[in-house]
């Protein structure tokens, strides 16, 4: 009895795998398309300082800017990032 369950299996199986075989075949390619994604990249510009006192500053504008000047008794830092 458990021959002939497993024979039909078996045959069950390889009639399925006949069938999708043959829709693969026939599977072909309508028409191809163009996916174009367009996407918004906030502006991040960050400063700041090592315990040496050095400015570390990083941004992903590519026209971004930090300059440091010292006068007299003041430091000034200016960051421009357009």
């Amino acid at each position: 009895m458990t021959k002939s369950r497993s024979h039909k299996r078996m045959i069950a199986l390889v009639l399925l795998l006949a069938v999708l075989s043959m829709f693969s075949l026939q599977a072909r390619v309508v028409a191809s398309e163009t996916l174009t994604i367009h996407a918004y990249i906030p502006s991040r510009t960050t400063v700041s300082f090592t315990e040496n006192g050095d400015v570390a500053f990083s941004s992903n504008v590519p026209t971004a800017q930090v300059a440091v000047a010292q006068t007299d008794a003041v430091t000034l830092l200016s960051v421009t990032a357009l």
